[in-house]
């Protein structure tokens, strides 16, 4: 199937700065990081986004810039930011040096664990840390912003959804990097959430 991006006409402003999210490839980059990222290259696409940085993005990132691809955005150990004090976590002010040491200007929550979002008050507390982490990464001159699944649209208590309460929680320097995908399979409009959303989705 052809993507309907690269059906655009050849001077069209999207069609030069198409990307791609590199863990939507996460099998063939297991088995072969740069084959696959030269693929990406040959393929058209300008920019991609990495996952895992720091450590587990290193090779991609290598591999994109070899091939002439942009980095501007990677997904990243986001306990860091969930979970700061957990054993082993990578202190997420050290990820904002090696994040401006390889010249990113965007980091990406990826995910959250289920135990980190069972009821409201849950997704209010995480919100707090958003904020607090999105004041430190601005400082290093970081755009930090949260990326969805399906799961925080589920209604909570109240009808209330964990999505609801991170729209209305999230400080202004907290954007949303949004996954029209899960967005869609929630139930969710997608046009109409980025028309709610506007001024806060990441660019």
């Amino acid at each position: 199937m052809t993507l309907p991006a690269f059906a655009l006409e050849k001077d069209n402003p999207y069609r030069k700065n198409i990307g791609i999210q590199l863990y939507t490839l996460r099998d063939q980059i297991k088995a072969d990081t740069a084959g696959t990222i030269k693929a990406v290259a040959q393929a058209g696409y300008q920019q991609v986004e990495p996952y895992g940085f720091p450590d587990d993005a290193a090779d991609m990132i290598r591999a994109a810039k070899d091939n002439g691809l942009a980095v501007n955005s990677s997904h990243f150990a986001w306990e860091s930011v969930t979970d700061p004090t957990k054993e082993g976590v990578i202190p997420f002010g050290k990820i904002l040096d090696g994040a401006k040491e390889v010249g990113l200007s965007h980091l990406v929550i990826p995910y959250l664990h289920a135990h980190n979002r069972k009821t409201p008050d849950d997704y209010k507390r995480l919100a707090g840390r958003f904020n607090t982490a999105a004041e430190e990464a601005k400082a290093a001159g970081i755009q930090l912003a949260y990326h969805n699944h399906n799961f925080e649209f589920e209604p909570m208590g109240g009808g209330e959804s964990g999505y609801d309460i991170l729209v209305a929680e999230l400080s202004p320097d907290m954007k949303f990097e949004l996954d029209v995908f899960w967005v869609k399979a929630a139930g969710v409009d997608p046009v109409a959430l980025i028309k709610k959303l506007s001024g806060r989705v990441s660019q």
